[in-house]
């Protein structure tokens, strides 16, 4: 009896080595290069050798909060391991999570199970989030399928303590807003699913006390993602004047063709991301969109096995799936997404086929399904049919290998920069960045384009363009405002007749330009001149102002912090509490139709 436990957890884990193994062979051979020395800079992913720690951090600032809380993470790690080594353990732990706990949404064999990691791994979602640098949306992604299964079984089984299910909540919400809808996704309506289930098959009396039960934990459920959303959701409220996005992103980040049959097909094959710069090669061929098709009937087929069997979970992973793709698909429709910008939150529904992610978990599950089922049917010679089917993904986008196609190749940041951020974090007052925009294709960079890093490395306020400049499939460049009115002030002074002197005004002491872009504003005073940047003082800057330069902009500290404290005690209370005592649900005995063994 005694060696009963030990047998289950080597079973367990060789069991669970396939998944794993597939989920990490497969997360190197896409990340590639991003592996390798130095750092990837590529859209929205700027790590830098030690991301300071600071106030913006919490969101107290003039910009949004879009990277609250997912930088102070970084920055934390930062303090303890190198920049490149902490952005190289943050994807690849990303990408593993992703396969492996995909893979466990629905009890499969090892071989079945490594096709689903193998799929949420290598897809058209990955890819494009990927190269277009998005990789906090990937925390939501990562934690996606983890939430599923942990809020499926939290409605099912009244036992359940719910901590796997909150950790995974808290561990994807992590990523920041967009993350956290992917999160909220794939929670409610696995709780939902659960719930259903377990209702409708509870006939025995005490049915009325597990109503009360499951109407506690949602309660419970609710409070823990609304405690998950403060950090960011606060200091975008309580900014003077709000966080309102310009109703023009609506248009520009809604889904486009990525495949050649629409945008409607693109979404449900994974892709439609606004930005067709950042489509992996051959996607966008009749070839490559006949192989998506192929796998996609696949996998519904899969689905529909696994409804029809009652295998435990597919319900709950394809309710989840289409409630993501039903979002994605109403924000391609112009006239719900011109409606979703005026509303408060809209904004998170801006690039919505980031929603598309709960679908592409059910399409992946989906083919392990199917996988299944064949395997089940042919003979042992017919296996390596059956594996050529797992391998579907890979040959449906191979240009999703090798950091999506040589995209995420890394890069050394010139010595300029640790230099100017020994200069400028000696003294007050905010540094402007000249050019004035928010995304550059820097020659040390491989012209990629990618987000200004400077910001990220200087302690003091740091001011760029926050305008999104776009150039659309027709060619055509649209400009869409930001939301940073410090920036929106900085950029007028800087097309004045005296720039010098509004600058100071605005508590800017420090002019950083980059050699290949603008000339310095008339006025400043040279004070480092660099291979690659060149910084100028600004003469006479406005002490107050040089103090604390966002502060007519930047919600206010008590605010935010309560906040932060409100969540921080929730979190820890719900993640370290027992749900099923805290709820009354845990009855005394089992109920043996629906045990552990059922519930994988």
């Amino acid at each position: 009896m005694n060696g009963q436990p030990a047998r289950r957890s080597r079973s367990a884990l060789v069991r669970a080595l396939p998944t794993w193994g597939t989920s990490l062979v497969a997360a190197v051979v896409v990340l590639g290069p991003a592996l390798l020395p130095g750092f990837v800079l590529v859209g929205d992913m700027v790590f830098v050798p030690k991301l300071p720690l600071n106030a913006s951090l919490l969101g107290i600032g003039a910009a949004a909060p879009r990277a609250v809380p997912s930088d102070l993470v970084v920055a934390l790690a930062g303090s303890v391991l190198p920049g490149q080594l902490v952005q190289k353990l943050v994807l690849l732990a990303l990408l593993v999570a992703a396969g492996a706990g995909a893979a466990r949404v629905v009890p499969l064999r090892p071989l079945a199970a490594a096709a689903v990691a193998l799929a949420y791994v290598w897809n058209p979602f990955v890819a494009e989030r990927l190269a277009i640098g998005q990789w906090a949306v990937l925390a939501g992604y990562a934690a996606l399928p983890w939430v599923v299964r942990g809020c499926w079984r939290l409605g099912l089984q009244p036992t359940s303590s719910g901590r796997a299910a909150s950790a995974a909540i808290v561990l994807g919400s992590l990523g920041g807003a967009p993350a956290w809808l992917l999160v909220v996704l794939g929670a409610v309506p696995a709780y939902v699913t659960g719930a259903v289930s377990r209702t409708g098959a509870a006939e025995e009396a005490g049915s009325g006390g597990r109503a009360r039960a499951l109407g506690r934990r949602a309660v419970l459920l609710a409070l823990l993602l609304v405690a998950t959303a403060l950090p960011w959701a606060v200091p975008a409220v309580a900014r003077p004047g709000g966080t309102v996005g310009d109703p023009l992103g609506a248009t520009v980040f809604t889904p486009h063709a990525d495949t050649a049959f629409g945008v409607l097909f693109s979404l449900l094959t994974g892709g439609g991301v606004w930005n067709g710069q950042v489509v992996p090669p051959g996607r966008l061929t009749v070839v490559g969109s006949l192989m998506a098709a192929a796998l996609l009937l696949i996998s519904l087929a899969g689905l529909v096995l696994g409804l029809r069997r009652r295998t435990p979970g597919a319900a709950a992973v394809t309710v989840v799936g289409g409630l993501g793709l039903l979002v994605a698909t109403a924000t391609a429709v112009p006239l719900v997404a011109d409606a979703m910008a005026g509303l408060p939150g809209g904004g998170l529904l801006r690039d919505g086929s980031r929603q598309v992610a709960p679908w592409v978990l059910a399409t992946s599950v989906g083919l392990g399904l199917a996988i299944e089922a064949l395997a089940s049917t042919v003979a042992r010679p017919g296996r390596v049919l059956v594996v050529l089917v797992g391998l579907l993904p890979v040959a449906a986008l191979p240009a999703a290998g090798w950091g999506v196609s040589g995209r995420l190749v890394p890069t050394q940041y010139p010595a300029d920069y640790a230099a100017v951020a020994r200069m400028v974090d000696a003294a007050d007052g905010a540094v402007a960045v000249l050019p004035f925009e928010a995304y550059r294709r820097f020659p040390w960079n491989g012209h990629r384009s990618s987000l200004q890093p400077l910001p990220r490395f200087l302690s003091a306020v740091t001011v760029s363009s926050s305008d999104l400049v776009v150039r659309q499939p027709s060619g055509a460049v649209v400009r869409v405002p930001g939301e940073d009115r410090l920036a929106t002030e900085v950029a007028a002074a800087l097309r004045s007749g005296s720039p010098t002197s509004r600058l100071g005004q605005l508590g800017v002491r420090w002019v950083v330009v980059d050699v290949d872009g603008a000339a310095p504003p008339a006025g400043t005073v040279e004070r480092y001149a660099g291979s690659r940047l060149r910084l100028y003082e600004v003469p006479v800057v406005d002490p107050v102002a040089a103090a604390d330069p966002a502060r007519r902009w930047q919600p206010p500290w008590l605010v935010v912090l309560w906040g932060d404290l409100l969540a921080v005690v929730v979190v820890v209370v719900l993640v370290a509490g027992d749900w099923g005592r805290a709820t009354g649900g845990a009855p005394k005995r089992p109920d043996s139709r629906c045990n552990a063994d059922t519930v994988q």
